[in-house]
């Protein structure tokens, strides 16, 4: 029977943590352990922990005497406490959906390529139980080239792999290494590349895991948070593409590609925010145009926002005001995806189209996934 180790890091989840437990205890047909780690939390998550690996042989628990942050915890439980044939991170949380281990082994024991096998996963924004499809036995499988998924991340400028579904075999986690501090945001969707870089990918058309999407205060600050995301998204993008650019040089039109698409997003929001007169978020977005063009080949030209950078909001008020005094018609442009955050009961993930395309070429959901 092939075994699974579920590392679940929790901070001040004690109220989510025997739920999530308990979603991985009740697995069929699979060896499972799962290996606790409190990160110093300050509520009841010790007790919590501790009293579950009493109640039960296959659960283990430890806790830090200081918080270590959730990289070093992340990287604690795959690279130095798993042994397990397979591999999964599971926030205290989130929760696995029943048969996930079952639907998903197939396609790891069909192909020794296959390194990453992942689904679907259902948003939940409630404090209540897990509820999943009752039709979730199964759709259908598929494996993609590690190639087409790396083209899908960087044309798409998001992250395909719902974290509570993404099952690794555990060798190949521990020879490709842990997750990059340096991503404190991405690395996840980094370590998804790195596996796509070294073999295939497996995907259920089922759902796989529950993902709890907690509230995010939408401040104005909200842009300053979506650029550093969109920032980090494409040096993630960068450092997942690199080592294999002498290999695959369509790489190099991938990342074209994602900073194209970043570029077109920040010129339309900045445009946006120039004409409600948000200076500061204008000049982020501003920024963050022209540093996707520094990385392009032929960057496009955006002559508007130029126009606007120039001449400064004051300046461009009063050019406006003198247009709809003599009559003239004022468009204002829109942002383009401002918030992109999902809602109760949402699916996210990707499934392509057509198992015999080669390159995937739709998500089956992009709402968990903001973009400017």
């Amino acid at each position: 029977m092939a075994s699974f180790d579920v590392v679940v890091p929790c901070y001040n989840y004690a109220r989510f943590l025997e739920r999530c437990v308990a979603s991985v205890l009740n697995q069929e047909d699979a060896d499972v352990r799962v290996l606790i780690i409190d990160d110093c939390s300050s509520d009841d998550s010790a007790v919590v922990g501790q009293r579950l690996a009493d109640a039960d042989p296959r659960v283990e628990f430890r806790r830090h005497e200081v918080n270590k942050g959730h990289i070093a915890t992340y990287n604690e439980g795959l690279i130095g406490w798993a042994k397990a044939d397979y591999s999964l991170l599971l926030s205290a949380d989130d929760g696995l959906a029943p048969g996930a281990f079952k639907r998903a082994l197939p396609l790891f024991e069909g192909s020794p390529e296959v390194g990453l096998v992942f689904g679907t996963a259902k948003i939940t924004t409630r404090d209540d139980e897990f509820s999943f499809p009752p039709d979730n036995d199964f759709e259908s499988t598929q494996v993609v080239p590690g190639e087409a998924f790396l083209k899908y991340c960087c044309e798409n400028t998001l992250n395909p792999v719902p974290t509570s579904t993404a099952i690794v075999r555990t060798k190949w986690q521990q020879r490709l290494g842990g997750y990059r501090s340096d991503l404190p945001h991405s690395g996840d969707m980094e370590m998804w590349m790195r596996f796509a870089s070294h073999g295939r990918i497996g995907l259920v058309r089922s759902v796989q895991g529950e993902y709890r999407q907690h509230d995010r205060n939408m401040s104005q600050n909200y842009y300053a948070r979506a650029v550093g995301d969109r920032q980090e998204f494409a040096l993630t993008c960068r450092k997942a593409l690199d080592p294999i650019l002498p290999t695959i040089p369509e790489a190099r039109q991938w990342l074209e590609a994602m900073h194209a698409v970043i570029s077109f997003y920040a010129s339309q929001n900045a445009l946006a925010a120039f004409e409600r007169g948000d200076v500061e978020a204008f000049e982020a977005l501003y920024s963050l145009e022209r540093e996707m063009s520094a990385h392009m080949e032929a960057p496009r030209q955006y002559p508007r926002l130029k126009i606007r950078k120039l001449l400064g909001h004051k300046v461009w008020s009063v050019l406006r005001g003198a247009q709809k005094a003599l009559g003239r018609q004022v468009s204002k442009p829109e942002p383009l995806n401002v918030t992109g955050l999902p809602t109760h009961g949402d699916l996210i993930g990707w499934w392509p189209e057509r198992q015999s395309d080669p390159l995937p070429n739709t998500a089956l959901s992009d709402a968990g996934n903001s973009s400017l």
